[in-house]
């Protein structure tokens, strides 16, 4: 799970969509903190394979977030932002193939 909280960690830092000091709070709260990693990872997974259930599955990563201190905004919708540019095929050019390897989206 820690691998997962880490390439989450890692698609976050290369985004200027989220301040220094959110990054900083993320990774804090999901990498130093080895109770959140596993639930991190599952609600994670299941917002980016889940569609069918988005809302639900959005509202429960908003939830995990707010609980470990870290909703803001930029951060809960980043992935799922990330997820649709990379299923539109107009993945911003600095995640390139970082994102869809590492979340094994096909390319």
């Amino acid at each position: 799970m820690r691998s997962v909280c880490a390439i989450a960690k890692q698609v976050l830092e290369k985004t200027n969509l989220a301040y220094k000091i959110e990054k900083i709070q993320f990774k804090d709260a999901v990498l130093h903190n080895v109770g959140n990693q596993e639930r991190f990872a599952n609600v994670l997974f299941n917002l980016m394979y889940s569609p069918s259930e988005m809302e639900t599955h959005f509202k429960k990563f908003c939830d995990l977030l707010s609980e470990t201190g870290v909703s803001k905004w930029s951060v809960a919708t980043y992935y799922q932002i990330s997820l649709e540019w990379s299923r539109m095929d107009c993945l911003p050019s600095f995640l390139g193939s970082t994102f869809v390897q590492a979340m094994r989206l096909p390319s």
